[in-house]
């Protein structure tokens, strides 16, 4: 079985069994929590439903909007669990300033994880095949010496063994072909003193000029939907401290290869679910 929580019952068991209502692809942020009842009824499902992954707006839980608290829960939850598995992007090498990871969705669950994100910024690229990710230094972003072309755009381009180029994994039969319903997502800092409802991101030209060379004119991923959130870096102890201990700074990928239906049924044929996590907020796609 999936070992995918959910926020809905306030992280109290770990497989639950919560099906869809609302349409694929959509963005949420975090949930309330339910009474016990539902909670033993999650329970009795994960017992004999494979594969879990609980929506965090399900009809089962009718669960409502309530603060981040119980979203940056979730995350450390998820990372946690995983936290000794070799699942996290390894950027800490001093000779990189752009690392990648990337796979196939298999038949059994995964996580995939970027923490440290403080003023770096993250992209995740999904589709129906696979994933890939990659984290890029901040120092890279700074217009010291030759650092933005030799460490960000030039591995981009051209790859490293570190890093694994989007453009080579989109080919004809690639994981990120566009046939295989590709979406971008973006982690980057904003200005202070902007929302995140009206972001003004702190490298908006980088950011931009990064991603053209994945979606732009004569690139595979040419018109690819890109969404980028702005999040906000930690200028002080206490909030670096938070960014160790929350959702802050990292980003997250979740995958069930057997998504329950509505009513809570193993659907045939069975279906598959990815979630993307950048920070609290986060976006899924449900899939055959």
């Amino acid at each position: 079985m999936v070992r995918l929580a959910t926020l809905a019952l306030s992280l109290a068991c770990s497989a639950l069994a919560s099906p869809f209502v609302k349409p694929s692809d959509s963005s949420l942020s975090d949930v309330s929590d339910v009474g016990f009842a539902i909670h033993e009824r999650a329970i009795s499902k994960a017992i004999t439903k494979p594969a879990i992954v609980c929506d965090l707006t399900c009809k089962a839980c009718l669960a409502k909007p309530a603060p981040k608290k119980a979203a940056n829960e979730y995350v450390m939850e998820q990372i946690d669990s995983v936290a000794a598995k070799d699942d996290e992007l390894d950027w800490n090498l001093i000779q990189h300033d752009a690392v990648s990871g990337q796979g196939s969705w298999a038949e059994k669950p995964l996580r995939k994880y970027i923490r440290g994100l403080m003023g770096c910024t993250g992209i995740v690229i999904v589709s129906d095949k696979g994933y890939w990710f990659a984290h890029f230094m901040e120092t890279g972003f700074l217009d010291r010496g030759d650092n933005w072309k030799s460490k960000i755009i030039k591995p981009l381009q051209q790859g490293t063994n570190k890093f694994i180029t989007p453009r080579s994994l989109a080919k004809s039969g690639g994981i990120l072909n566009k046939a295989n319903n590709v979406k971008i997502y973006v982690s980057t800092p904003r200005t202070k003193t902007s929302t995140e409802q009206n972001p003004v991101l702190l490298y908006k030209s980088k950011v931009d000029e990064l991603l053209s060379h994945i979606t732009g004119r004569g690139e595979p991923l040419n018109g690819v939907q890109v969404i980028t959130r702005g999040y906000l870096k930690p200028e002080s102890e206490a909030e670096l401290e938070a960014f160790h201990n929350r959702a802050n700074g990292k980003v997250l990928i979740e995958y069930d290869n057997n998504q329950l239906d509505v009513n809570g049924n193993q659907p045939n044929p069975k279906e598959r679910m990815y979630r993307v996590w950048l920070e609290h907020k986060y976006y899924e796609h449900r899939f055959r």
